[in-house]
């Protein structure tokens, strides 16, 4: 009977606040029905702004959380390779100044800069231990070769000209911040310098910032040396990045006419091309295309340092080739000890990392040698002929699978087919200049 009781209770409290719910739900619909119009259309917006954001409101608000969650990404990465950089170069094993011989000191380097990545092998240094530490801001490992150069040979005034700049954020004309060069630069070889207290200047076709002394302007051979001056870069100054794809070579060779004499030089160069293969783009700006013909080759950049007392001291598998002024270098090193630029180039160029050329991309190249020497049609000619050796050499290394797997454009030719039937007949006739 209690159970029963019971039982009876709780059904009737149950009817109870059911029925006041349906009440209440009647209630408020009621309430809806018989609101005006015209309150019901002032109410309509603040409700749905309770309710959620529009559409582009949640369109820049997820945007806004994706690129600080990027950047948040980044400064971890960053601050955890530079952890890695300062605890490589707290070892003292792997260089001795007072060595004149510097075989082992430059063989750390070639291992250093070299990535797991490529079928060349992972890097391992001649005590067996890997170097994580070469990458903090750059696009690869331009910090450390940097760094063991100039613990090497020294510094002068600290000073450093970096062009192009590569700024990718996407508004090029809003102030730059000390985030916007540390994340979204291209790889700048400068930015770690810049935070051990060098002071340089950047060059640049589109960007500009006086806190950063970033000047916009347009470089060529025949403008740059002007530039230098008149942004009081010394003569001397302890190092020059170059890296726009396209006309690197001319930049560098109106640079040292200009009577500039950096002691160090990098450049960004063509790995597409041999050792023996001295071609570049002509002397026109053209952007990059993505394509293979592009910049110079290592060869054609080594052609014109070598004419100015510029010594190879390292190249980076499909990056950038380091140039130290020989009267620098000797100081710090014996120079039979300094490996020869076919020993540098050897097991890594050429390679293939970019698609295939047509025949517009082709007619731009021109052989650096005869070009300076004012035989532009043989230049183009030879220009041709070294296409068609580099591809010849490419299809050889891909057949035994002796190239780098870095990229889904390896196992493509340096040119469509069509483009190298072109090549192929003779005589060859290039675009006018």
């Amino acid at each position: 009977k209690r159970a029963c009781v019971l039982m009876g209770i709780l059904r009737h409290a149950l009817f109870v606040a059911c029925t006041g719910l349906r009440m209440t739900g009647l209630t408020a619909q009621w309430r809806i029905i018989q609101r005006s119009p015209h309150e019901e259309a002032s109410q309509r917006p603040t409700q749905l702004a309770m309710k959620s954001p529009s559409r582009d409101n949640r369109r820049n608000m997820k945007t806004a959380l994706h690129e600080q969650k990027l950047r948040d990404t980044m400064k971890t990465r960053v601050e955890a390779r530079l952890k890695r950089h300062e605890a490589l170069f707290a070892q003292p094993w792997w260089r001795r100044p007072t060595e004149r011989n510097c075989s082992n000191w430059l063989a750390w380097i070639d291992a250093g800069s070299r990535g797991a990545h490529h079928a060349l092998g992972k890097a391992i240094l001649p005590v067996g231990k890997t170097t994580p530490g070469f990458q903090v801001y750059s696009q690869n490992a331009q910090d450390g070769i940097l760094r063991a150069i100039f613990e090497r040979i020294g510094v002068s005034n600290m000073r450093f000209v970096e062009f192009g700049f590569g700024y990718e954020k996407g508004d090029i004309h809003q102030e730059l911040t000390d985030d916007d060069l540390d994340f979204y630069m291209s790889g700048l070889n400068t930015r770690l310098l810049a935070k051990r207290g060098w002071k340089g200047t950047y060059f640049d076709a589109e960007t500009q910032s006086a806190k950063f002394d970033i000047r916009k302007s347009v470089l060529t051979e025949a403008n740059i040396a002007e530039h230098f001056r008149n942004a009081s870069v010394p003569t001397e100054v302890d190092y020059v990045s170059i890296d726009v794809d396209s006309i690197d070579l001319w930049l560098m060779l109106g640079m040292l006419r200009g009577g500039f004499r950096p002691r160090v030089i990098s450049s960004e160069f063509n790995p597409n091309f041999g050792a023996e293969s001295k071609i570049a783009w002509n002397q026109t700006w053209r952007a990059y295309n993505w394509r293979s013909m592009y910049g110079a080759s290592a060869a054609a950049l080594n052609h014109i340092a070598t004419k100015f007392n510029y010594r190879a001291l390292h190249m980076m598998p499909n990056l950038d080739i380091f140039f130290v002024r020989i009267d620098v270098l000797e100081q710090a090193c014996d120079l039979d000890t300094v490996p020869t630029f076919a020993q540098l180039a050897k097991g890594k160029i050429p390679s293939r990392a970019h698609f295939p050329c047509e025949v517009e991309d082709a007619m731009w190249m021109v052989d650096v040698p005869l070009l300076l020497e004012g035989k532009l049609q043989a230049a183009h000619e030879r220009a041709a002929a070294e296409i068609l050796r580099a591809e010849s050499q490419l299809s050889a290394l891909r057949a035994h699978k002796l190239r780098p797997k870095c990229c889904q454009r390896t196992g493509t030719p340096i040119c469509a087919g069509a483009t190298l039937e072109v090549l192929s007949q003779s005589p060859y006739y290039p675009i006018s200049d």
